[in-house]
């Protein structure tokens, strides 16, 4: 693979506008996605606080997911697509406890400080707090982490296969950007699963400040829409 910047920055650009007339019923699903973390992050109790910025950037990772997955970008958008899920789950075990977010908030200070965060912030006993809350939002959480983590959040086996092809001259490659119809559907359909996941547990995070709320209807149809799609890997899509 040797490819310049230019020609790699247009064929990710072209790509987007494809797939977004390709795919129609992802994008759709994908927007409902943003929507509601849109009217997440405007409820009142919740706008500005300390545990918002944590949705906010699970937002914006979201998002970036969304960019890759429809650009080709297979195993960056998983990356992404774990930190959607991440800062999700950041900003329930702080809300939950909030005398971590001054550990959080002193992690430069020293190397004590980020040892700290790093013990008290670990993956494994955050999602067995959130399975005390709900434990089918727990296990929601495990599959799509795990996900990311196969498909390229981590240089595992099929995150490195997924996007191998030949090249004009035959030869197997590693491709930075694919037009693999089955990888970007998949890739579409993993980050809105991690996007409706970190929904999820902004759900359970505010549960109090959300009754009644716009967000909770956007949720709801936002789970609708969900439901609506079709696996690609269960499918053969």
């Amino acid at each position: 693979m040797n490819v310049r910047l230019e020609e790699y920055l247009r064929g990710t650009t072209t790509n987007v506008a494809l797939n977004v007339r390709q795919y129609p019923s992802y994008v759709q699903h994908l927007d409902q996605v943003s929507g509601a973390f849109g009217q997440l992050l405007a409820t009142s109790g919740i706008e500005g606080t300390p545990t918002a910025l944590f949705f906010a950037m699970s937002y914006g990772a979201f998002l970036a997911g969304c960019s890759l997955a429809l650009s080709g970008q297979a195993p960056p958008s998983y990356m992404a697509a774990r930190g959607c899920l991440e800062n999700a789950l950041y900003g329930f075990w702080v809300h939950s406890h909030p005398e971590k977010l001054n550990v959080w908030t002193k992690r430069h200070e020293s190397a004590e400080a980020k040892k700290q965060v790093r013990e008290q912030f670990q993956i494994g006993p955050m999602v067995r707090e959130l399975a005390l809350v709900e434990q089918s939002l727990a296990n929601q959480f495990q599959i799509a982490y795990d996900t990311t983590i196969d498909f390229g959040a981590h240089p595992n086996y099929r995150a490195i296969i997924t996007n191998l092809e030949n090249d004009a001259r035959g030869e197997t490659q590693w491709m930075a950007v694919t037009n693999d119809p089955a990888v970007v559907k998949q890739c579409l359909y993993a980050v809105g699963y991690c996007g409706i996941s970190a929904l999820g547990v902004a759900a359970a995070t505010f549960r109090q400040a959300l009754v009644g709320s716009r967000f909770a209807h956007e949720l709801i149809q936002t789970w609708d829409s969900w439901h609506q799609l079709s696996d690609p890997a269960s499918t053969g899509a």
